[in-house]
């Protein structure tokens, strides 16, 4: 048996577990079998996600973050964040100024607000530029980006967006959340248009600076929160001027504030992330 310090952390509902590999040796553990172990809410602590988090220089950290299925991904949002919030709450930094690689993103964070054990920190990070190009996600069909345009799923037309913010997503704008927004979700993703899978995100405009977001995503199902997937609706949302390119999206588990009218074309979230516990799981 391995035991298996953590800690905690929700950004938004969008709750992970960090593990840190300076004080943890896993003795070879395969991070995906322990991701499903530890990430499931019924036999392990439960979480959205597992982040294993390493010191790479003075204020400078990378994250590799396992989904509850096990299968890893480039970029969460929402993880990373909370990954600024763990080093600053564990005593790893006290600069404002936080850089967090992820497999295919680099990103840059400040402290807003700091917090501590229990009490949410305010942070915003920077997840550069929207990637519209259709072979970044990859989607399969003609064109080289699809903003708006219809496919086929099930037997009907539906219209999306399919964007990259360092992760795949699609995006549906929606008049309300009166259908069984989650069955249609796993159908896009069990469509065959996007081969490694993808984040489905439903959007309902409520006025321009502000829209509701439901998510379901990849490896992970339906979650209270997704930062990325909010960033790609409101780029989306910009593109076909649906909304503004400052926007407050609301999800499940809170508010994120999104802002893509930096001048370098990057896109910004500004939310909270809370220390919630740490404590050891017991592997076998």
């Amino acid at each position: 048996m391995l035991k298996v310090k953590f800690s905690k952390i929700e950004s938004v509902g969008n709750d992970y577990l960090y593990i840190d590999d300076l004080r943890q040796d896993l003795k070879g553990r395969e991070l995906p079998r322990l991701a499903m172990e530890m990430c499931d809410r019924q036999r392990g602590v439960g979480a959205d996600g597992l982040i294993l988090f390493k010191i790479v220089g003075r204020g400078h950290y990378s994250v590799r973050i396992f989904n509850p299925d096990g299968s890893e991904t480039g970029m969460c949002g929402n993880g990373i964040r909370g990954a600024v919030a763990f080093a600053y709450n564990v005593g790893y930094t006290k600069r404002k100024s936080v850089r967090v690689d992820a497999k295919s993103v680099t990103t840059l964070s400040e402290i807003l607000e700091v917090g501590g054990d229990g009490k949410p920190y305010t942070i915003r990070t920077d997840l550069g530029s929207p990637d519209l190009k259709k072979k970044s996600l990859p989607m399969t069909g003609e064109g080289e980006t699809h903003i708006g345009k219809a496919v086929t799923i099930g037997g009907r037309e539906v219209e999306l967006s399919a964007l990259s913010i360092g992760n795949p997503h699609a995006v549906l704008f929606v008049d309300d959340f009166d259908f069984d927004w989650r069955k249609l979700g796993h159908e896009i993703q069990d469509s065959g248009h996007f081969p490694e899978g993808v984040n489905v995100s439903f959007a309902l405009v409520k006025n321009r600076g502000r829209l509701a977001l439901k998510v379901l995503e990849r490896g992970a199902g339906a979650t209270l929160a997704c930062a990325s997937g909010a960033a790609a609706a409101v780029t989306s949302g910009a593109m076909q001027e649906k909304t503004s390119r400052r926007v407050v999206v609301e999800l499940t588990g809170g508010e994120l504030a999104v802002d893509w009218e930096n001048s370098d074309g990057h896109i910004q979230i500004t939310g909270q992330s809370r220390p919630v516990c740490r404590g050891e799981f017991f592997s076998t």
